[in-house]
């Protein structure tokens, strides 16, 4: 499953459990690139941090969807990359964004 957000296709793994009962939890990663189960592959790490945590949440009853990070390895690749020059105002504060001068070819939003 993927996720495209301001031209970037990101990885998404959705864990459905037979007895789906107590809800659904949305696991966004923190910091570093690292992919839906948690991994660092950039740095050699595989912690499977989210995929147990999927796993356990899951046997509990709830519906977890976890997301990669955009970076290197992690599975996430730019399918437009004029995209984010032109994102909306509203997507400033939870995507990143090129600074003005890469995004020349493209009009930019003003600023607030």
């Amino acid at each position: 499953m993927r996720v495209t957000v301001a031209g970037v296709e990101i990885a998404c793994r959705l864990t459905i459990p037979q007895d789906a009962r107590a809800g659904a939890i949305l696991l966004l990663p923190g910091s570093l690139y690292s992919d839906v189960d948690g991994d660092y592959p950039a740095m050699n790490m595989h912690p499977h941090t989210y995929a147990d945590l999927a796993a356990q949440l899951g046997g509990r009853g709830f519906v977890v969807l976890r997301m990669a990070k955009i970076g290197p390895g992690t599975g996430s690749k730019t399918v437009d990359p004029a995209r984010p020059c032109t994102t909306p105002t509203f997507w400033r504060a939870w995507t990143w964004r090129p600074p003005r001068w890469a995004c020349s070819t493209k009009p930019h939003p003003p600023d607030p």
